[in-house]
């Protein structure tokens, strides 16, 4: 290919294949393309055309090696630098974060760098590892400062992390529907603080709502999975309160507080309100406690970094609670010792009775069965195809199902082993599959046409807390549950009567809701009276309010 233009000829030729095939998204021949451009010709633009279709073929680590030549070349964009940095954590190449971090304040100091549609979470995990808290900041596009409320008398500040607006099965926004109305009813103002990604609650809630922190910090699994990263990323929330909150409020709710925040929690009261008798409650809803296999160790670190520096608060006011009593031992023996820690398990479930339909004695010709919530694993959303298919087999029209998953989540999750099920789901009538998330009222209306609820958790719920289960207790579903675990005995407290498995696969729960069928008539007036009992005595919601009422009078 002497001829100058001959090869000027095949290099166009093979970039006008490569584009063809990524429109198509057929990237393994985008990238036979894309190399073949860049063997005729090394530059940069090549280059990093390559880099990006690598990485869109899932060759990560060709992906990241050419990355790293291009960038010891010359200047790339603003797009390989942040693609660089997420493949940098996905590698572990933890050396290069910190030119990586660099790289990026550079770009975010440009006004004319234009900033990406969704901020990668892995670079924002990263960051915080590092301790660039600026530059974090910067990568989340934090909101301006809130303005503060003028409010003569006494005012409650509700701070949420996990902020999320109207998504049905998202329960830290559920217990903001119940601090804002419990609030409402006590007559006392309330402005709710909560991360600015994922959207504004709906106008007509009447939420007093800021939009203040940069990201919530639930994140999932963590690259950094270590103490240091659990520190920081509690400093960056403390940054963020400094950044945030008003300096006079003296009556403050922190409801679902976790590993990642509540040091930072802790340290910011300690730093700003030690001695000026603020009345303060912590809501601590962490999945961490007791039930993750690597994490115990950290976790139990920065718990008892927290109640420490709490303990040094003078003359203040301090409810703490959480949803199981095995959380509370845990909590106990990290240092909490000195706090009285409430059991109160999932305070939004009276929520559920706001959409409730006029209750029946017994069940309808058919009965409805019922799985909805996140699509997760340990929530054993994997299982549910299959126990579709068996009791519609097994029970015939003796019984219907609504199921609420997001079927490419799972998936993805499994693989694709599940994917005919999901078809069969979705082409029998005795089946409504709800696909994705809901508003919070038809989460609600859902949940109350079941007459079963089938919940096949596993890990971390033999610990933690459940909104769904507490939710269906509310309305007087029968529930068909793990033995093990905090559930079951939770249920019979209330004089419920739930339908337990002993190990979580499909033949044990297929036959507990074989059971839960068979037995409806007297297992269903039984948890209808159990909902009656629960619900008369309001537990949480009626001590809550009753401390609120107490602190409102004392200002």
């Amino acid at each position: 290919m002497a001829d100058p233009r001959d090869r000027k000829q095949a290099l166009d030729d093979h970039r006008a294949k490569a584009d063809a095939f990524e429109k198509r998204g057929d990237w393994a021949n985008a990238v036979r393309e894309r190399e073949a451009a860049y063997a005729i010709a090394s530059g940069q633009g090549n280059r990093v055309r390559l880099v990006d279709a690598l990485a869109r073929a899932g060759e990560t680590e060709r992906s990241y090696r050419l990355l790293l030549e291009a960038l010891d070349a010359g200047p790339v964009s603003g797009r390989a630098v942040r693609r660089g940095f997420h493949q940098a954590v996905e590698l572990d190449d933890v050396a290069s974060l910190p030119s990586f971090a660099e790289r990026l304040k550079a770009l975010l100091a440009d006004p004319d760098e234009p900033k990406p549609k969704k901020p990668r979470m892995s670079i924002w995990h990263a960051l915080v590892w590092l301790g660039e808290f600026d530059i974090a900041l910067g990568h989340m596009d934090a909101p301006p400062i809130a303005e503060a409320g003028d409010f003569a008398g006494p005012h409650a500040i509700v701070v949420d992390p996990a902020f999320a607006p109207d998504t049905g099965h998202g329960h830290n926004f559920n217990n903001n529907l119940f601090y804002r109305r419990l609030c409402a009813t006590l007559g006392l103002p309330a402005t709710f603080y909560g991360a600015s990604d994922a959207g504004l609650p709906p106008p007509d809630l009447g939420f007093d709502f800021r939009p203040a922190i940069t990201t919530r910090m639930y994140t999932g699994e963590l690259p950094f999975d270590d103490l240091q990263w659990h520190r920081n990323v509690n400093l960056f929330f403390e940054a963020e309160l400094d950044r945030q909150m008003p300096p006079d409020g003296r009556l403050f709710i922190f409801h679902t507080m976790r590993n990642t925040t509540i040091l930072g929690l802790a340290r910011w009261m300690l730093r700003n309100h030690r001695a000026d008798g603020s009345a303060l409650m912590i809501g601590i809803v962490d999945s961490n406690l007791g039930a993750h296999p690597t994490r115990a160790g950290i976790v139990a670190d920065i718990y008892r970094e927290a109640f420490a520096a709490l303990k040094q608060l003078e003359n203040a006011e301090l409810l703490v609670y959480c949803e199981t009593r095995s959380q509370i031992d845990t909590l106990v023996e990290l240092g909490g010792d000195a706090f009285d820690i409430q059991l109160y398990p999932y305070v939004a479930a009276a929520l559920a009775l706001d959409h409730a339909a006029p209750r029946r004695n017994e069940g309808a010709d058919r009965l409805r069965i019922g799985y909805l919530g996140g699509t997760r694993l340990e929530r054993g959303v994997d299982l549910i195809p299959g126990l579709v298919r068996a009791t519609r087999n097994s029970l015939g029209d003796r019984i219907a199902w609504t199921a609420q998953f997001d079927p490419e989540s799972l998936s993805r999750q499994t693989g694709g082993a599940l994917d005919g099920d999901i078809a069969a789901m979705r082409d029998d009538p005795a089946v409504e599959l709800v696909e994705g998330m809901v508003s919070t009222g038809d989460y609600f209306a859902m949940l109350d046409r079941m007459d079963i609820v089938v919940l096949p958790y596993r890990e971390r719920y033999e610990v933690s807390g459940s909104g769904v289960f507490v939710e269906a207790l509310t309305l007087g579903k029968v529930l068909v549950v793990p033995e093990r675990g905090w559930m079951a005995g939770f249920a019979r407290r209330y004089g419920s009567e739930p339908v337990t498995f002993a190990d979580t696969t499909l033949e044990a729960v297929l036959a507990a809701l074989e059971r839960a069928v068979s037995g409806y008539p007297d297992l269903g007036a039984t948890a209808f009276a159990a909902a009656e009992t629960w619900n008369a005595d309001q537990g949480s919601t009626a001590r809550i309010a009753a401390w609120l009422r107490d602190r409102m009078a004392a200002s």
